[in-house]
């Protein structure tokens, strides 16, 4: 019987938001406009760059489109300037491998940009899947992209795990039917979704699954 976990890239598989944030504020510095502190920041990430983009330029008159484009080629130039693995992460992955889970990522980031972030931190490797918002799913919280995963291999919904920071992964799971883990370490909003567990740390999470 097949087991599967879904999990999200950032703010579960690993810290960016320090990444993230410098290719905000270059794209805000190429328009003149100040710099935001990384924690202002934090509340604008989890629902792709488009969304990013707008909330960081509210007010400006900056043409949304070309700040898009902006920061998107900064962030390709410094993906992975200071993003680290979350502890335990790597570990993890490795156990949940070796029990012979099935494992995927589903990030509403680049497909090229996931890839190379845990190429460069050696996980890629660990994953079955790794779609991103380019992959030709919707991006979360629809449930496009962990149905996909799931029918490949049939399993049932009761061995099935969505794991993320955001109100948008716990979403994704809930409309999917997956078990859902909230990774609390990270730096998303769960909102109002409710999850069946809280989870402090990925070993935590893999001490369950892996149960």
């Amino acid at each position: 019987m097949a087991k599967i976990v879904v999990s999200d890239l950032d703010g579960t598989l690993i810290d960016s938001l320090e990444d993230i944030a410098g290719s905000v504020n270059r794209m805000r510095e190429s328009f003149g406009l100040s710099a935001f502190p990384v924690a202002e920041i934090t509340g604008m990430v989890g629902d792709g760059a488009v969304i990013l983009v707008e909330r960081a330029l509210r007010g400006t008159g900056v043409d949304v489109e070309e700040g898009v484009k902006r920061m998107r080629r900064f962030y390709a130039d410094f993906p992975v300037e200071k993003t680290v693995l979350y502890p335990g992460v790597a570990e993890g992955l490795e156990k949940m491998r070796s029990c012979g889970i099935k494992l995927a990522v589903v990030t509403n980031k680049p497909t090229p940009h996931a890839r190379l972030i845990l190429r460069t931190l050696k996980v890629d490797h660990l994953f079955d899947e790794i779609w991103g918002g380019d992959s030709g799913f919707p991006l979360k919280p629809d449930p496009a992209a962990l149905l996909a995963f799931r029918d490949r291999y049939d399993a049932p919904l009761e061995q099935c795990w969505m794991l993320g920071d955001h109100y948008t992964d716990l979403g994704a799971g809930r409309l999917a039917g997956f078990r859902r883990g909230w990774a609390a370490w990270g730096f998303g909003d769960p909102r109002d979704e409710e999850y069946d567990h809280k989870f402090d740390t990925f070993a935590g999470f893999t001490e369950i699954v892996t149960e």
